[in-house]
């Protein structure tokens, strides 16, 4: 398991005026306008702040950044805001957890909190940085809101680590527990963390969002979290025959109240530039000599690779992967019609994941080929029925040819 990079500094209380830390009033009044108390937690009265670094941009609480400002660990700086009242000079161990109560979406929550991060054991070295001095519960995995998306808020939380928790940890989260339907507080609740001691938290949208604004409130919508309903409508490859699991995907919000995101940008130039042209055509006079050309604004296209199609090929999957385990993973990335997981010999640790859209389908092989999920770097490829029969032939010839080398060597056979 990798160990997770993320490092804290904790810097003395008289060098906090050198840092620029948001204080806890500011904190606390973002966690309440966003409506993180009462979504994440009950409530929230920290005693320390936290500062969180990104390699572009340091996280002003509700600042909205984008999926590739956020795709590497942050660096964590946590500062005592009151020496008096802090409990640092009495705890040798920190945890750390990050959380997304907006999974899939901030209207359809049926699959939050999406558990990002949770380590403990961060300690203060020599130099006075705190860092994870052992595996993670679970490993970072960045955030990608699905395309379509609001922005999801992401919660950093810090708690004092108690002395049990390396024991009572590992029995509630650890590799082979679903990231999604997580809650902290009922994690903290059952393991003894107590409230948490500081608090952050920063916006992310999907691809196409800006990441130049901050947001101080919570979700433009309310909160409804309807359950996820199967309704698959392809057949799978005869080789997979187990029944198709539950993948209906939410379907796109619109984007929210009060945001604009590039295609609204887009329509707009695009009404602006046609009634400019219009009057401009209306009135040039026909002897003009230099002539009014208009150009229509397209759509950007992506160029496809060969063979790409909705189908995607999944091997090398543990043996106790679950539809809904996939569904998770993949449906991050579009609109799924059907997942189906092979159940036979041959087909053990394979599946096939189709997508509504060829685009999300190559998004999803783009961002999956190589992920580690459950102890296993899994392969994404598109289903080329030819290719891949051809390839299971080919094992297929040389497992009986080596059935009968055995044969023959058991029954002392040899070749005239």
């Amino acid at each position: 398991m990798l160990s997770a990079a993320f490092s804290v500094a904790l810097f003395l209380p008289w060098a906090a005026a050198q840092v620029a830390m948001p204080n806890l009033s500011n904190v606390t009044t973002a966690f309440s306008s966003a409506e993180i108390v009462p979504d994440v937690l009950p409530s929230f009265t920290p005693e320390d702040t936290i500062d969180v670094a990104f390699p572009s941009v340091t996280v002003v609480p509700g600042v909205l950044l984008t999926t590739d400002q956020t795709a590497m660990f942050p660096t964590l700086t946590l500062t005592a805001a009151n020496t008096s009242n802090s409990s640092d000079a009495n705890t040798t161990a920190w945890v750390v957890a990050l959380v997304d109560p907006d999974a899939p979406t901030p209207q359809n929550r049926s699959i939050s909190q999406f558990l990002h991060f949770l380590g403990g054991d961060f300690t203060v070295d020599g130099s006075g940085l705190l860092s994870n001095t052992s595996p993670a519960l679970m490993e970072f995995t960045p955030p990608a809101p699905p395309p379509g998306s609001d922005p999801h808020r992401y919660v950093l939380l810090v708690f004092d680590q108690p002395d049990n928790f390396d024991t009572d940890g590992p029995t509630f989260v650890n590799s082979t527990t679903p990231r999604t339907n997580f809650n902290i507080s009922v994690f903290a609740q059952e393991v003894a963390l107590g409230a948490p001691i500081a608090g952050n938290y920063f916006l992310v949208g999907p691809m196409n969002s800006s990441s130049s604004s901050v947001m101080a409130g919570g979700p433009t919508t309310s909160p409804s979290s309807p359950p996820l309903s199967g309704t698959p409508a392809a057949t799978s490859p005869d080789t997979l025959t187990n029944s198709p699991t539950d993948t209906s995907a939410p379907s796109s919000p619109s984007p929210g109240a009060g945001m604009m995101n590039k295609s609204n940008i887009f329509s707009l130039q695009g009404f602006v530039l046609g009634v400019v042209m219009a009057i401009l055509l209306l009135y040039q006079p026909n002897s003009s000599p230099y002539p009014i050309y208009i150009m229509a604004l397209a759509r950007p296209t992506t160029k496809l690779p060969p063979g790409a199609n909705r189908i995607l090929f999944v091997k090398n999957l543990s043996y106790q992967i679950t539809g809904e385990d996939l569904y998770d993973l993949f449906g991050r990335y579009g609109s799924i019609r059907q997942i189906r997981i092979g159940n036979e010999q041959k087909t053990k640790g394979t599946a096939f994941v189709v997508y509504d859209d060829v685009m999300d389908a190559k998004n999803a092989l783009d961002h999956l080929n190589g992920f580690h999920l459950q102890e296993r770097y899994i392969v994404v490829l598109y289903h080329m029925p030819a290719k891949q029969d051809a390839a299971a032939a080919k094992a297929d010839l040389a497992r009986r040819e080596e059935e009968l080398a055995q044969l023959k060597k058991k029954h002392d056979i040899s070749d005239p």
